[in-house]
């Protein structure tokens, strides 16, 4: 088995153990933490632990990435659960994107590329979706506003123009508010 596949197979505990070295030593001290392997009873290189601290650090910095632009995202619309979705649609879009344009031949033999066709599917589909639901939510609001603004001027006329034309404007543009 390779350097690498052993450390695939590592207990949990250990791994986790490395992993937690790894990030206290800044991603550093491979010598010091092969020979710590050692002494775990696993025989491994230093180039080998050096890459999957290369490896792990990629992941970690990936996932920092991530954290920082869903901060952004509620940042940008943190009252709008429909823009938000909007925005986590076109930021996966673009993760989804930016793998393709690094797929090299090489890099194809290592990823399935069903699944990554997939997921673009499945994403496309998904903001499809959600724009169907946001239009439809805004044409049945839309609908609801104008029959309230009937009722109300129904209203006005019956109790012989109780509201003054002034307020009856007010509560209408409150209500078309609404559908904005």
């Amino acid at each position: 088995m390779s350097s690498r596949g052993i450390l695939r197979t590592l207990a949990p505990e250990l791994r986790a153990e490395l992993d937690r070295r790894l990030v206290e030593r800044n991603f550093s001290g491979y010598t010091e933490l092969s020979a710590w392997l050692r002494t775990q009873g696993c025989i491994i290189s230093r180039q080998s632990v050096q890459k999957y601290g290369n490896q792990l650090e990629g992941k970690m910095a990936a996932l920092e990435r991530a954290t920082a632009q869903a901060r952004a995202l509620l940042e940008a619309a943190p009252d709008d659960d429909c823009q938000i979705t909007e925005a986590m649609l076109r930021l996966v879009q673009q993760q989804l994107f930016a793998v393709l344009i690094e797929l090299t031949p090489a890099k194809a033999k290592q990823i399935n590329l069903g699944a990554l066709a997939t997921s673009v599917a499945q994403m496309s589909r998904a903001t499809i979706m959600h724009r169907k639901s946001v239009e439809e939510w805004r044409v049945l609001l839309k609908a609801r506003a104008v029959k309230a603004e009937a009722k109300l001027v129904e209203a006005v006329a019956k109790d012989g123009g109780g509201l003054t034309p002034e307020t009856t404007e007010a509560i209408r543009n409150a209500l078309l508010e609404v559908t904005k």
